[in-house]
């Protein structure tokens, strides 16, 4: 959600895809997303996969129906939810 936020400071346009029909964290941090106009949030969504080391598009799935579809990223920021411990583990691909 944070990095979310940070993205949308510099970025055109940041879509957030989040695997719950609701957010978790805080009120206040979960409002100051839905409300940033350039943040888009994709309820119930997953990515499928990744190919390759170039990432043009990313294939996603929607966790309440069998749709699909391409996704595409000019850049790719992924954020995997926090450990027990809170050790968070980042990984960053430009294209």
């Amino acid at each position: 959600m944070e990095d979310a936020l940070v993205l949308a400071r510099t970025s055109s346009s940041v879509t957030l895809l989040h695997r719950r029909d609701s957010f978790r964290a805080s009120k206040v941090l979960g409002n100051a997303v839905l409300s940033h106009p350039k943040i888009t949030v994709m309820w119930n969504t997953t990515v499928a996969e990744f190919k390759g080391n170039e990432v043009r598009a990313v294939p996603i799935a929607f966790l309440l129906s069998s749709v699909a579809r391409l996704l595409s990223s000019l850049e790719l920021a992924l954020s995997p939810r926090l450990t027990p411990r809170n050790a968070c583990r980042r990984a960053t691909w430009s294209l």
